[in-house]
């Protein structure tokens, strides 16, 4: 019998056996589904977890840091400046005369008064690649932390990745940002609560993770490929998430569902017992995979199709202090 550690339910939770597919260990680890919250979560975390973060998992080493001139960093930051409130005219017209779309990451902060000058905090940024493409996009109060790292890294025009955990830190934060590393975490109450010290009173906390309860863990079980055994350790529904923030005095505000075709190819390359790292999958040889051009296609309005109704298998959930 397992309780869950969001609801403590401990009735009727139904197990589930999930392989390690990411590297093809194909070792077995047991998941219980909540029957109250929904919440997956490991039933015991391996002794050796290190085990299935081998060097080839992440990247530490330093990222490059490419040199721009005055004038075109000024640019830049004018086209950001655009991008993030749609006020400052003279990054509209470059973005109109150039037909220049902003980074992944400029839709992150859109409309969430954000500045160039905010203070951003990036945890588990391992070494600092996102943080690096911000900066070249004018953002300058950006700072990342990381405790798997060698030694912290200082990047020209002031970025700076610590190798530190959450709760090594001390001053507050207008933007915290968790990407893809949520679900990894062994004890997602207690860092919430860090967190919360950690932001200002009117800052944002955005967590981007998968969703448990969705179409596709629905469709594939446990050859869902964001399941991920045994690196994730909790996959949250949108209820288990709610009451766990409830728990740090954290309200979610928005969420924005935002999954990809990744969710149909890497799950059915599962199902033929292909791991994402095999090379036949479509992650390492994407013109040599199992699937046409047309089937990547249908995956990609598929997706957009369940994020427009709530039903995507990642999201980005935006916290504010109640």
């Amino acid at each position: 019998m397992f309780r869950c550690k969001i609801c403590d339910n401990e009735k009727d939770n139904p197990v589930h056996i999930a392989r390690e597919m990411m590297f093809g260990y194909r070792d077995t680890f047991e998941y219980f589904e909540c029957s109250r919250c929904g919440c997956l979560q490991i039933a015991t975390v391996p002794s050796n977890l290190s085990r299935y973060y081998p060097s080839s998992y992440y990247s530490f080493e330093p990222r490059k840091y490419s040199k721009q001139s005055i004038v075109n960093s000024i640019l830049r930051s004018q086209l950001t400046k655009y991008w993030l409130d749609g006020k400052n005219v003279i990054g509209m017209l470059m973005a109109r005369r150039r037909k220049k779309e902003a980074p992944y990451f400029v839709d992150w902060f859109k409309d969430r008064n954000i500045s160039l000058n905010s203070k951003i905090l990036d945890v588990g940024s391992g070494s600092g690649k996102l943080l690096v493409d911000m900066r070249q996009y004018g953002f300058r109060g950006i700072t990342g932390v990381d405790p798997y790292l060698k030694e912290d890294i200082f990047y020209d025009k002031g970025v700076t990745v610590l190798k530190k955990n959450v709760y090594e830190l001390t001053q507050v934060y207008d933007f915290i940002l968790l990407k893809d590393s949520f679900e990894h975490i062994l004890d997602p109450l207690s860092v919430l609560n860090q967190l919360h010290r950690l932001l200002k009173p009117k800052g944002c906390l955005l967590i981007m993770m998968p969703v448990a309860g969705c179409y596709a863990w629905k469709k594939y079980n446990v050859n869902w490929v964001q399941l991920d055994a045994p690196r994730h350790i909790f996959l949250h529904t949108i209820k288990s998430f709610g009451l766990l923030a409830h728990k740090a005095e954290f309200q979610i505000n928005d969420i924005k569902y935002d999954s990809y075709d990744f969710q149909f190819w890497g799950s059915e390359q599962y199902i033929k017992d292909i791991p994402l790292f095999d090379p036949r999958s479509r992650m390492v040889n994407p013109e040599s995979s199992l699937f046409s051009k047309a089937q990547i296609e249908e995956f990609k309005t598929r997706s957009h199709e369940l994020n427009e109704n709530g039903l995507g298998d990642q999201a980005r959930f935006y916290l504010h202090k109640k």
